[in-house]
Parts: C-alpha cells; structure tokens; sequence
C-alpha cells in the first residue's frame, strides 16, 4: 500500500527535483572541461573516468554553496587539485610516473594491450637515450629521476622560473622527435 504524501514532504522532493536538474544541467555543460582539464595530465582513461566521477560527486556536495555563475571556475580547481593529489599519492607509494608524464603525444588509451605495452618500452628508451644529450638534462631529472621543478632549480643552481621555461622547451622540442621514436619502434615491430 502506498504511503500518503504529507504537505511537508512535497517541498522537499521539488527541491531534490529541482538540484538533480540543477546537476544534470551543470554535468552536461561542464562535463567536457573537466575531462579536457584532465587529459592535459595524462592519465590512463581509467583515472580520467574516476577522477571525473569524483570531481562531480564533489561538486553535488557542495552545490547548494556554489554560485551558479561560478560553477565553471569551481569545477576547474577541484579537477587541478584531484589531479595534484592523485600524483602525490602515487609518488608517496612509489609508483612510477614517468611513462604515463610521457605520453603526451600518444593516443594509448585506443591500444590493445600489446602494442601499449611496446610503446611504453619505447619510451622508456627514447628517456634512456636522452641521458646523453645536456640539453636534455632537465627532462632526464624531471621525468627519469622524478626531481620536482624545486629540486632540479637547487641542484643546477638555477631560479625556479628557469627551470619551468627549460622544461616546457625541452618538452615541446622532444615532442616530434618522442613521435619519430615511437613510429620507428613500431615499424621495427611489424618487421620483427
């Protein structure tokens, strides 16, 4: 038997009607700046998914406290630091970062397991091969020895600013020689 609905609760359900619209609508016109703000950190399409779970299940918390005008910004800070903090917990259990910083330029998410599996050994040589090359230098710190942009400023005695601007160059400059890399250990791999 179906329970009455008293004239207290009617109110409540409109305003949960009304939030889960609210939401509705705030995930739709948000939903894709969050994944864009988050494939800019590169992670596997599996913590993209369950950071962005997360960053909205935050934002539903805390709906009623935001502005509406606002919402975008919102959303974008708390995917910046969902992110930071996923970083952090797995450097403090020691994972490796390196390969996953280092496909920037791959579309590894569409690979089957194989082919991911060669790539990430490719790039796992190509930073080898860098250690070489000074102009690398930073890149081989950053990436290969997991050195924060602080870190390498006090070991090249060099300002934090520097650092950052050598580390975007280098990453830009290594960009289309990381692609080469990668097309030419492919090709090995089907002639093999």
């Amino acid at each position: 038997m179906a329970r009455a609905t008293t004239t207290q609760e009617i109110p409540r359900r409109l305003a949960c009607r009304d939030q889960q619209q609210s939401f509705e609508q705030a995930y739709a016109d948000h939903v894709g700046i969050v994944q864009y703000a988050l494939r800019s950190f590169h992670f596997s399409a599996q913590d993209e998914e369950d950071l962005t779970q997360e960053i909205f299940l935050r934002f539903f918390n805390a709906m009623e406290k935001i502005d509406s005008n606002k919402v975008r910004a919102y959303l974008i800070t708390v995917t910046k630091n969902a992110a930071i903090n996923l970083f952090r917990r797995r450097k403090s259990r020691g994972e490796n970062l390196r390969v996953e910083l280092n496909f920037e330029t791959l579309s590894a998410r569409t690979l089957p397991d194989s082919a991911r599996i060669r790539q990430r050994a490719a790039v796992s040589q190509f930073l080898d091969s860098l250690h070489s090359d000074p102009q690398a230098k930073i890149l081989v710190l950053f990436y290969d020895q997991e050195l924060g942009v602080k870190e390498i400023a006090a070991r090249t005695k060099e300002s934090v600013g520097t650092i950052t601007s050598r580390l975007t160059r280098c990453r830009q400059k290594y960009k289309n020689a990381l692609e080469a890399h990668l097309a030419q250990s492919e090709q090995m791999s089907y002639i093999s």
